[in-house]
């Protein structure tokens, strides 16, 4: 490797970087049960993001690629009470690049906003 192929690799590693993290999209999800969430899983095209234990208010994130063809959120997820809750909600489309959708756990389930 020639040091000029060095110099124009490590010039192009932010900009990789940069659209990775720009073509990439991001879920957003907030815990508006009033009450704690264990056991949650959001599975958006495949690509599967677990959390253990969501307080009330709390808001935990991921970031995924789009889908090749077109998906939901898969949300799955245990009240603090026992109740459990599952559903899908939201759609991403394969051209849907670099957005944020915004998930909701409520009470008696799921929404997006």
């Amino acid at each position: 490797m020639t040091r000029r192929h060095l110099v124009l690799g490590l010039a192009a590693a932010p900009t990789v970087w940069a659209l990775r993290r720009v073509l990439r999209n991001e879920f957003v999800l907030t815990n508006e049960a009033e009450q704690v969430v264990r056991d949650l899983t959001v599975d958006i095209g495949g690509q599967e993001f677990r959390y253990d234990r969501l307080r009330p208010d709390e808001v935990v994130s991921g970031r995924f690629v789009a889908p090749d063809d077109e998906a939901n959120f898969a949300v799955r997820g245990r009240y603090a009470d026992g109740r459990a809750f599952a559903g899908t909600t939201g759609y991403v489309a394969w051209e849907d690049v670099g957005r944020t959708f915004r998930l909701v756990v409520l009470a008696d389930g799921l929404t997006t906003r």
